[in-house]
């Protein structure tokens, strides 16, 4: 049994009107919904996977001081965003 809260009359109401005169087959909508829900869970997972992998090659990149450009480290430093920009 499912409670058709505004929230689901509303997604029910535009089934409906997509395609008028055709009864509405819950099951195939629960179905829909979950394949649709696990690819959302999956993308975020995967998202936050690689976000964990590039926080980890920042860290190896900043504790060796492979690929930093010392001269602009010095610079936005010692003129960053604090100070007010020549010129």
């Amino acid at each position: 049994m499912v409670t058709e809260t505004d929230e689901v009359g509303t997604a029910l109401e535009r089934v409906r009107e997509a395609d008028p005169g055709r009864p509405v087959n819950l099951a195939e909508l629960v179905v829909l919904g979950a394949e649709r829900k696990i690819e959302l869970i999956e993308r975020t997972q995967g998202d936050e996977q690689r976000r964990a992998e590039l926080r980890e090659r920042l860290l190896r990149r900043t504790n060796s001081g492979a690929g930093i450009d010392w001269d602009a480290l010095v610079d936005v430093h010692e003129r960053g965003w604090t100070h007010p920009a020549d010129g």
